[in-house]
């Protein structure tokens, strides 16, 4: 009877030891074999029982730095070939920092997202046909792992004044009708005005090569959006054979050659010295 009271007492502090040293762990293991320890000699560990080798956690993530908008930008307008009276408008910018992508838009407010999608990775976008007035163009810099923050440019298109501004200007022998059609709805003139106009996508600033034999009054006639009529009567002539044949010598003798005064037998005497050489 003693021998068994003795056998219970020590298991009993058996029991107690076991709970105690149970107790100073987390919990259980994980699939690893493998907790969270808060005892006093591993107190804030991740270790394991039985051999096993447990979850090993990844290196630091590098993460890119956040890019930073171009500081810096330039902008040229031109009227668009879409409509008479609006702008084509290019925006030019330096390399941004950190940044490889960019999204790019124009609108009426200052400072609004671009939108989540690349427009560019160059260091340029062009926007057609702008109204006139003011344009916020809004830009983002971006990498493989962020976007910067927006900035923007202020940007203000002139109110275009309607009306039909042509002369005849002469380049060597040839003629040009040179015209500026800006602002109209619709035109009228010579054959070779409208021709130029359907093959080089309504160019609204542009030049016309003219030959006619003989003197021509060219008529030009234009329509605003409010139908209001602009006109222009233009006198052409043609440049007389003489004075081309004067222009073409002087050309030639400009790039020929030149003269060389020797003397022979006390006669002055001049040379002509070609600089023409045949090519290989």
């Amino acid at each position: 009877m003693r021998f068994i009271l003795i056998f219970i007492s020590c298991l009993f502090v058996s029991l107690i030891v076991s709970s105690k040293n149970t107790s100073a762990h987390s919990g259980r293991t994980d699939a690893f074999g493998c907790h969270n320890c808060y005892t006093s000699y591993c107190y804030g560990e991740y270790h394991c029982h039985g051999g096993g080798e447990g979850y090993v956690p990844s290196g630091p993530v590098y993460l890119l730095p956040k890019p930073e908008n171009p500081a810096n930008g330039t902008w040229n307008y031109q009227i668009s070939s879409d409509n008479w009276c609006n702008y084509d408008l290019t925006m030019n910018w330096s390399k941004s920092t950190n940044g490889d992508r960019f999204s790019i838009a124009a609108s009426k407010y200052a400072g609004v997202d671009p939108g989540p999608l690349v427009d560019t990775a160059g260091t340029s976008f062009s926007f057609k046909n702008l109204k006139s007035g003011r344009w916020y163009v809004n830009i983002k810099t971006g990498n493989s792992e962020r976007w910067s923050n927006v900035s923007y440019w202020t940007i203000d298109l002139p109110n275009p004044t309607p009306g039909i501004s042509a002369y005849i200007s002469r380049e060597g022998n040839n003629q040009y009708l040179t015209y500026d059609i800006s602002c109209l709805k619709t035109v009228e003139g010579p054959n070779e005005f409208i021709d130029h106009l359907k093959t080089n996508g309504n160019l609204p600033k542009s030049k016309v090569l003219l030959t006619y034999e003989n003197p021509t009054t060219i008529k030009m006639k234009g329509w605003d959006y409010k139908k209001k009529e602009y006109s222009q009567d233009l006198l052409y002539s043609p440049i007389p054979i003489a004075e081309q044949i004067k222009t073409n010598n002087a050309s030639e003798s400009g790039n020929s050659g030149w003269l060389i005064p020797t003397l022979l037998g006390g006669v002055g005497v001049w040379w002509f010295v070609s600089l023409t050489r045949k090519q290989k």
